[in-house]
């Protein structure tokens, strides 16, 4: 018992020194976007007119880097149809503002490849986050995190040979590929949403994201599309 304690003690200093260090990263990162946009004030103290930065950091070592290409919603398509684009974060930013990338993640087995759009750089949406002032806001959900493949792939029911990398479906119970079908799915605190679209695209009935940022909320509806999934418009308190 002694020993078990002991490494739950060693496993929680490590989350927390984990936890301080992405903190600390944070908390310097939004003090030179505030720097950088204070700079750009008029001398009669109006906000600069918006550039989006030219120069992308490196990538951040605990992302994921799917060898992303430009993106351009369709014309007539959800972006320009469906009531949730309307929203706005900080009452002026939309999806329509950001510079738009799509991954193909490859979830393995039955599911195959999902297209998920998402903002280029998460320091485009920090920027913005700044500009409005929610320097508390968290723009990390923009990433396409590793933790989220496996949940995709978990929700898919896709296992992954740990020695040789491949994904296949889950044979252990039998029901890999109907595990979903006809299932009504919510996907809360969404992000990017894909969970949900692997839901979706094993046979979910319908998959429905719930997020606080309205911006994720639109990359998800963007990717469904994407997809070739139907985006469907559903009132408040139906479902």
């Amino acid at each position: 018992r002694a020993s078990t304690m002991s490494a739950f003690g060693v496993a929680a200093s490590l989350i927390r020194r984990a936890a301080s260090v992405v903190a600390s990263t944070r908390r310097r990162r939004i003090r030179s976007r505030r720097v950088h946009h204070e700079s750009g004030r008029s001398a009669h103290g109006a906000p600069p007119t918006r550039t989006w930065p030219t120069m992308r950091r490196s990538p951040l070592g605990w992302c994921v880097r799917a060898g992303a290409s430009s993106y351009e919603p369709p014309p007539g398509g959800a972006l320009d149809t469906h009531p949730l684009m309307s929203i706005t974060t900080g009452g002026r930013f939309t999806v329509r503002d950001l510079d738009l990338v799509v991954d193909e993640v490859d979830i393995g087995g039955a599911c195959g490849t999902i297209k998920l759009v998402r903002p280029k750089s998460e320091d485009d949406v920090l920027d913005m986050y700044v500009e409005i002032g929610r320097e508390d806001a968290d723009p990390y959900w923009a990433a396409l995190w590793p933790s989220s493949v496996a949940l995709a792939r978990g929700v898919a029911g896709v296992v992954v040979d740990a020695g040789k990398g491949d994904a296949m479906d889950d044979a252990m119970d039998g029901e890999g590929s109907t595990r979903m079908a006809g299932l009504s799915v919510c996907d809360l605190g969404s992000g990017l949403g894909l969970a949900g679209l692997a839901a979706a695209k094993r046979g979910a009935k319908s998959v429905a994201f719930y997020d606080r940022e309205p911006l994720a909320l639109q990359c998800c509806l963007l990717s469904a599309e994407a997809n070739g999934l139907t985006v469907a418009v559903e009132p408040v308190g139906e479902g």
